[in-house]
């Protein structure tokens, strides 16, 4: 008979851990069984990337014991790679180059959304809390902000409802740029593994952004449904597109914003305070159509108060916008994804140039 998966995930776990005192090519075997047990190739991914994680914190253990300063990755050039190569049998050639990619970008990004999760919540006691109390406190603030300057309606919107969605597509923005900012972080060690790329790692870290943000404001607008604050959405396309088109133009943004950082380091105090004047005007507390004529036309540059608007016409029955351009919208959209991904892939030009993987 069949063992039931979680008795199969405790014994795959146990059989890593016994690699940790074996000899190199014992464990080289240990971590090959472990690989080559999975089911299908979503699965052997997830067990690749646990064996790299496994590696690197025996390698910190070790490093801790004899008082090295030096990192883990830098005592070993690609050691990792190698590892990948060795298990999967193609053979520990320092100067092979990195392999093509064998898993489907989506499978990859799940993968490292999992790990993020995971890595997040073995960092703390709390992670779990700290994920979602810091856009939840952002949420309350900026509601009870709205709540005190207008009242129950702001342009015919209630008010709660109205200040929710403003700051869950500033959130959504807000995440997505800084995920893509930090770069790979703390799991650049994958950038090594023959189907993870810095662009991965960065996707990963923005999905799970997203699904917090998505997550606290379902809960919040699905509150205000049930105690009939508001209805449903009109339009639920409009509004989860321009939550999806927050996402991706936060995310160009900040790839973009990561690679001119490379070459300028103090850059990134200057995206600190471009950050919070897109949050002034990116319609937390109104809407463009309040703004007098002749300050419309300049909060209008910004892109996050188009689809700001968007969100809100997507959402209620009493509102719809007449100044947010979808031709706007695209065009910011396309030129940052476009900026961004070139970048990228200068990027890992380069970095292939002189013997990196990226």
């Amino acid at each position: 008979m069949n063992r039931k998966p979680q008795e199969h995930a405790f014994a795959d776990a146990s059989t890593l851990s016994t690699a940790g005192e074996a000899e190199a090519s014992a464990r080289i075997a240990i971590y090959n069984r472990y690989v080559e047990d999975a089911a299908g190739t979503v699965e052997r991914l997830r067990r690749e990337i646990d064996v790299l994680v496994f590696e690197l914190e025996r390698r910190q253990k070790i490093a801790s014991s004899q008082a090295l300063k030096a990192r883990p990755s830098v005592i070993s050039s690609r050691a990792d790679a190698i590892l990948i190569q060795l298990i999967n049998g193609t053979g520990p050639a320092v100067d092979m180059p990195k392999p093509p990619r064998r898993a489907h970008a989506l499978a990859v990004w799940k993968a490292l959304w999992g790990l993020r999760f995971h890595t997040d919540m073995n960092s703390d006691r709390l992670g779990m809390f700290w994920w979602l109390v810091e856009p939840l406190l952002h949420v309350v603030l900026i509601t009870f902000a709205a709540l005190l300057l207008h009242g129950g309606e702001v342009f015919d919107m209630p008010a709660f409802p109205f200040a929710v969605i403003g700051v869950i597509v500033w959130l959504t923005f807000r995440t997505t740029f800084l995920a893509a900012l930090a770069g790979p972080g703390a799991l650049v060690h994958l950038v090594d593994h023959p189907d993870v790329s810095r662009f991965d790692v960065m996707v990963g870290s923005s999905v799970k952004g997203v699904i917090v943000n998505s997550c606290i404001g379902t809960v919040m607008l699905g509150g205000c449904v049930a105690t009939g604050v508001t209805r449903l959405p009109e339009n639920p396309l409009l509004f989860g597109g321009a939550l999806l088109s927050t996402a991706a133009l936060g995310f160009g943004s900040g790839l973009t914003a990561y690679h001119a950082s490379l070459y300028y380091p103090g850059l990134r105090k200057i995206y600190v305070m471009i950050l919070r004047i897109i949050a002034t005007f990116s319609g937390l507390f109104f809407v463009s159509e309040q703004v007098p004529g002749e300050y419309a036309g300049y909060v209008l540059w910004n892109p996050v108060l188009h689809l700001s608007q968007f969100a809100r016409s997507g959402w209620f029955y009493t509102y719809e916008s007449t100044d947010a351009s979808i031709g706007y919208v695209f065009a910011c959209l396309c030129g940052t994804l476009a900026v961004g991904l070139a970048c990228a892939v200068m990027n890992r030009r380069a970095r292939a140039r002189h013997g990196e993987y990226a």
